[in-house]
């Protein structure tokens, strides 16, 4: 035997690996110490006399084997995958399979003993024991009900060989407990690797919930930027065609986004960046009349209440990304107040651009708007007449969210 198990169950943490050795360790040495605890407990009670070498080898050697196989056959127990589902009731253990020696090896020294008590060179007391020791051994792969009856049955058989009816009956029901005291400590090893693997999977949920929270932070942080650049450089690219000497102001207001994009990616990556609702307002307006839009903005900053400005921020974000990639928008309205944000623009493009504009706004951008806000506000995004408009319109805004 060694102090380690292997076959650990993939992804079972450390809790249950430590509970495990506990619990095999426990039964074998549970297990092994019932042929003497037997021999005892009967020659105390006037079963029996001192034995002789002989005698005291069997012993020792049923208590060794024993202790081999019930920790070989709690361990191959203990390597076996989780059962699907919870683990249940203590007779939902089930019953125990392992190597095919451990059959084998708690029967040796209980034959061995029968054979030298009907020498005569042994005491009832030491034949009893090795024998019950076995039993038990092979007892503990059964469900408990079982097990107590195998016991009393071989308590029983042990009458005819001298064992008086009141030992046996008495021994029954000590070793049984002793074997349902395994059994329980199986039944509680099965629960603790239920909770440990559902440990694990919680810890794989929270990160796969991260990494969708990290994947849409850079995409709302990059999708602006990106399409900033892109209207920026194309209207470069039109100016020095044109020879217009704007084109090299617009530029360098390519390397400022580029810059100012690098900056918050990498604030995303530390897990450091807040947005701020005011700056990004200034931000977004600048953004859309840079790219040729009159934009209207009714309300500030401050009409948003302060638990959800950083959200709110985030709805500007969207609307401006989308007026930029999906609109040809000549008027852009904002409108911020204590009940709702609201981006609406008149650019509209016919079928099919229309179409792969509001799949694109009920997207991953819509989605992780209503992500941010939960329960606080109800997010739409669609067509309403010639305009496409964006709105989160609060919910059960309370007196707290208002300060």
């Amino acid at each position: 035997m060694t102090g380690t198990i292997e076959g650990k169950a993939p992804g079972v943490g450390r809790p249950w690996e430590v509970f495990r050795d506990y619990t095999i360790w426990s039964v074998a040495l549970l297990v092994g110490s019932i042929p003497a605890l037997a021999a005892l407990f009967l020659r105390a009670a006037g079963e029996g006399v001192p034995g002789t070498v002989t005698t005291v080898a069997l012993v020792g050697v049923s208590t060794v084997l024993c202790s081999v196989a019930g920790w070989q056959v709690t361990a191959a127990w203990a390597r076996r995958p989780a059962a699907p589902g919870p683990a249940g009731s203590l007779p939902d253990v089930g019953w125990m399979r392992g190597p095919l020696h451990t059959l084998v090896l708690p029967v040796l020294p209980a034959v061995a003993s029968l054979v030298v008590l009907a020498l005569g060179a042994t005491t009832v007391n030491v034949a009893v024991g090795c024998v019950i020791g076995g039993v038990s051994t092979l007892a503990l792969r059964v469900p408990w009900t079982w097990a107590g009856g195998a016991i009393t049955a071989a308590a029983l058989l042990m009458v005819p060989l001298g064992l008086s009816l009141l030992a046996a009956v008495i021994l029954a029901v000590v070793l049984t407990s002793l074997v349902g005291a395994c059994r329980s400590s199986l039944w509680l090893a099965a629960l603790v690797r239920e909770l440990d693997l559902a440990r694990v999977a919680q810890s794989r949920l929270a990160v796969a919930e991260e990494r969708l929270r990290f994947a849409r932070d850079l995409h709302d942080v990059t999708g602006r930027d990106l399409s900033a650049i892109a209207v920026t450089g194309e209207l470069v690219a039109q100016l020095v065609e044109r020879g217009d000497p704007r084109a090299a102001e617009h530029s360098r207001e390519v390397a400022r986004i580029a810059r100012g994009s690098l900056a918050e990616t990498r604030a995303l990556v530390r897990g450091y960046r807040e947005v701020d609702l005011a700056a990004e307002l200034r931000g977004t307006v600048s953004l859309l009349r840079s790219a040729g839009a009159s934009v209207t903005v009714l309300g500030g900053a401050e009409d948003v209440p302060a638990a959800l400005a950083e959200p709110a921020a985030w709805v500007l974000r969207e609307g401006g990304t989308n007026v930029l990639r999906h609109a040809d928008a000549r008027s852009v309205r904002i409108r911020l107040g204590a009940d709702g944000v609201e981006v609406d623009n008149d650019g509209l493009r016919p079928q099919p651009e229309r179409a792969e504009q509001e799949e694109h706004m009920e997207g991953s951008g819509i989605t992780g708007l209503r992500e941010r806000f939960g329960e606080r506000a109800s997010i739409t995004a669609g067509r309403e007449g010639d305009r496409f408009a964006l709105r989160a319109a609060f919910t059960g805004t309370t007196e707290e969210d208002a300060r």
